[in-house]
């Protein structure tokens, strides 16, 4: 049977009232108040669209979503406009295979965002192609690969990062019992750093922050 949907979201929020920044910036520090002002706003919408195919083993999905928020602040009483912009969406296909030992998940993700006001502008684009899988290799022992490439691309740093992530489950029919290896980005047993972008008025934050490094784990579950 084929099976479609579609969702769709608005917002649009008008603040007539709204506690700003008052920023008064010297040599050795910037000290921040509050000042009533009025007319920020914020707009934000979402698309999501999935379907499945009655003669195709497969499903095809994607979302895009955008946000753009406007915020007004006072340096050395004049008056700025500082704006934030993000767009992000994925789209992906995923197998629906009835008998088969191998099903996957393919897609692609990617953000964009932007910060702007009256002196600079800056912009942090996340792309990142995945591939998952799992399959059985005997009725009691079954596999998962997960695997992605990223790419931060910044106003002035790049970085890219590939993650591995395999993991294997033993289980037996009724038994309370299971075993598992997990391996997380395996390929990167020493720390790896990402961008990021924490940008607000007045100041721009752009840097390299370090992510939980690669290990393999041993376990066993027990259910009740």
């Amino acid at each position: 049977m084929s099976i479609f949907y579609y969702i769709f979201y608005a917002s649009y929020n008008n603040i007539d009232k709204y506690i700003c920044n008052y920023l008064i910036i010297t040599e050795k520090l910037t000290l921040s108040k509050n000042k009533i002002i009025n007319k920020d706003n914020m707009f934000g919408t979402f698309d999501f669209v999935d379907k499945k195919f009655n003669k195709t083993p497969f499903s095809f999905s994607g979302s895009l979503s955008y946000n753009n928020n406007n915020v007004r602040y006072f340096q050395e009483n004049n008056a700025y406009l500082f704006k934030s912009e993000n767009i992000s969406g994925i789209i992906k296909v995923k197998s629906q295979f009835k008998k088969s030992i191998v099903h996957f998940d393919l897609g692609y993700k990617f953000s964009k965002d932007t910060y702007k006001d009256q002196n600079s502008k800056t912009i942090l684009l996340v792309t990142q192609p995945y591939l998952n899988t799992n399959g059985k290799i005997s009725k009691n022992l079954f596999w998962y690969l997960n695997s992605n490439l990223t790419y931060y691309n910044s106003t002035d740093l790049t970085r890219n990062l590939f993650i591995i992530s395999p993991r294997l489950r033993f289980s037996k029919e009724k038994s309370k019992w299971e075993i598992f290896l997990t391996g997380n980005n395996i390929l990167n047993l020493n720390n790896k750093t990402i961008l990021e972008n924490n940008s607000s008025p007045s100041l721009y934050e752009e840097k390299t922050t370090s992510i939980l490094s690669g290990y393999i784990l041993i376990g066993s579950k027990l259910k009740f």
